[in-house]
């Protein structure tokens, strides 16, 4: 290890190919579960269009068809467009409805907890209690993430914390493929808990006072992991770079409110960004025009596009986080294997092998000149 901090590999070959291993490690298991992440989505967006949709269209049928609506085709003829217009928006956001998000936290639920095997509560057992919906709180219910992965973690993400005793173990590399999923937990926590992150719990959007503005929410929120024993919380505290075992939640809420070039604040932005959606129905809806002549067909695709927008909107933020963790870990890495130091060297020795070569010629130049003169 003495040795990979001084630029050497533990395996003797040069610490840039570790790194570059690693990251690539993060890579892949990022792009695995996004595959997966993406196919429970569209599932799920899928299922509840549909299941919008029909909603939609059953209760324009209702309110406007038939011969039990035949009255109002009348009335109908001297209302504004705008007022028509207002109640299709109207019916179609009804469509769609506020069960939508609680599902989506079903979907993120089943993907994290597969990916680090930790045990979902059985839904006939679940309360008001959202820490309940976390699954591990309780017990240990730690899953893949043992104590030797735990310590690897914060080698690899607090690199000045007890740099000299800080040590990879063997199983460094799968504890890089956990990385991902324990990014897309937090933003499961963040979801469950969307004023931590200064995304407003009732309409999705985020307040203009951000993170800042949410730190005391933050302490209130976050209380409870204080004395939990669960290594899923404590990893992903040293993923955003808080030592979990010093006055955690305090450390947690300056972290994530503190000055944006921390890791803390930039996940915890990066996390409020996905789970922000409540402006994204409104600006479909703001399409809607009464030129839709088709009512039922223009339900329909209203409905699949706020669907599309949904798609779009979480897999794009996936994307961001995941960038913004992969730059952390790069960061640490380079820090860890002082990689700048090496670089620095690197450049110096090539020009001075720059200025060898140039030299050499020159010198080879000034022989070959005078060769005739030497005869």
């Amino acid at each position: 290890i003495e040795e990979a901090k001084r630029g050497k590999s533990i395996d003797g070959g040069s610490a840039l190919a570790d790194v570059e291993n690693m990251l690539s490690r993060f890579d892949n298991a990022s792009r695995e579960l996004r595959k997966e992440y993406a196919g429970e989505l569209e599932t799920y967006l899928n299922t509840y269009a549909k299941e919008a949709a029909d909603r939609g269209v059953d209760s324009h049928i209702n309110e406007e068809e038939g011969f039990k609506n035949w009255i109002k085709r009348p009335i109908r003829l001297f209302q504004s467009s705008g007022k028509i217009e207002k109640e299709q928006k109207q019916r179609i956001d009804d469509s769609w409805g506020a069960g939508f998000y609680s599902r989506y936290l079903e979907v993120l639920g089943n993907v994290t907890a597969r990916q680090l095997k930790f045990s979902l509560p059985a839904k006939a057992s679940l309360t008001n209690d959202k820490r309940k919906l976390l699954g591990y709180t309780g017990d240990d219910n730690s899953g893949l993430l043992d104590q030797e992965k735990l310590e690897n973690l914060r080698t690899l993400f607090c690199p000045n914390r007890d740099s000299e005793t800080m040590r990879l173990s063997v199983e460094a590399q799968q504890t890089v493929d956990l990385i991902p999923s324990l990014v897309l937990e937090f933003t499961r926590i963040a979801a469950l808990f969307p004023a931590a992150v200064g995304v407003d719990s009732i309409t999705l959007t985020q307040s203009d006072s951000g993170l800042v503005g949410a730190a005391k929410r933050i302490e209130t929120e976050f209380g409870f992991l204080k004395d939990t024993s669960s290594n899923i919380i404590k990893g992903i505290a040293a993923i955003v770079a808080v030592d979990f075992e010093v006055d955690t939640i305090p450390t947690l809420v300056g972290a994530m409110t503190g000055q944006a070039g921390t890791a803390a604040a930039s996940v915890a932005t990066g996390a409020a960004a996905t789970i922000a959606i409540g402006m994204l129905t409104i600006c479909i809806l703001n399409e809607v025009h009464r030129g839709d002549t088709e009512q039922r067909d223009m339900i329909r695709r209203v409905i699949y596009a706020i669907r599309d927008a949904h798609r779009e909107h979480y897999l794009g933020h996936y994307d961001d986080i995941m960038n913004r963790v992969r730059k952390t870990l790069e960061n640490c890495l380079t820090m860890r294997y002082r990689l700048d130091e090496n670089l620095m060297r690197r450049d110096r020795i090539n020009k001075a092998l720059a200025d060898v070569r140039s030299l050499r010629s020159d010198i080879l130049e000034a022989i070959g000149e005078r060769a005739p003169s030497l005869v």
